[in-house]
């Protein structure tokens, strides 16, 4: 939804043209997504112990590039006895073009757990560059998951659609811990793995799209994790309504 088209309706049915170029809010664009899905998944990894998540976001974009977003999803994990139930990221960043192709997006995630330790809250510093469905990037934290120390994480991944309206989707990623303590936190005996995505999606009537992706890891994370849904291979189907 955006919000230049409310206020253009507004204005034409009160038959006013000078309030819209009046409105200061015709420079923002907001949008909106709801997702039913099997499985969170995160880097390979399950975060709903393999069960069903709903999964949500809201987002305003300034005309400049500027950007906030809001995403929260339901989720599972046992840490120390206590579960936290939700999961929420707070994004803030910029997304530009270098050339007509190439572009750039770069922010700031907060990622933090309603009702769980505030331990486990953490940040990320992140900057991609995209161009012609390829994209590449590299994710910073200076405190991850449970405060355990700084984490890398790198990828690179295609999304272009390929026939008719199918879009394809590919990710290769890594994610490099540098801190002891987390050898210990759920089990992990490596200090890093690489996952892998592979899906397709198809929109249908009135903005909804559905999707396949399949998920996989190197064999670091799969006996690496003690908890259940932690680096195992899943096939993840979501359905997505746009607002």
């Amino acid at each position: 939804m955006k919000l230049n088209s409310l206020y253009l309706f507004s204005a034409l049915m009160l038959g006013s043209t000078a309030a819209i170029a009046e409105d200061p809010l015709s420079d923002f664009n907001v949008t909106g997504f709801l997702t039913g899905t099997n499985n969170f998944m995160y880097r390979g990894i399950s975060l709903s112990a393999n069960s069903a998540a709903v999964q949500g976001q809201f987002a305003i974009q300034h005309k400049t590039g500027f950007y906030t977003k809001l995403w929260a999803s339901n989720t599972k994990l046992q840490v120390d006895n206590n579960t936290p139930n939700m999961e929420g990221n707070f994004l803030a960043g910029y997304i530009g073009n270098i050339t007509d192709d190439l572009g750039f997006d770069i922010g700031y995630l907060r990622t933090f757990y309603p009702g769980g330790s505030e331990d486990f809250d953490f940040n990320d510093f992140y900057g991609t560059l995209m161009y012609k469905g390829f994209s590449t990037g590299l994710s910073y934290s200076d405190d991850f998951f449970a405060e355990t120390g700084t984490a890398l994480y790198g990828f690179v991944a295609y999304d272009n659609k390929i026939i008719n309206d199918v879009s394809l989707h590919a990710k290769a990623g890594y994610t490099r811990n540098r801190s002891r303590d987390f050898l210990g936190l759920f089990g992990v005996d490596k200090s890093g793995w690489a996952h892998y995505e592979l899906g397709l999606s198809h929109p249908l009537p009135k903005d909804f799209i559905v999707s396949a992706i399949y998920h996989w890891t190197t064999g670091e994370a799969k006996d690496g994790f003690d908890i259940p849904g932690f680096g195992t291979n899943r096939l993840q189907f979501n359905l997505t309504k746009n607002f």
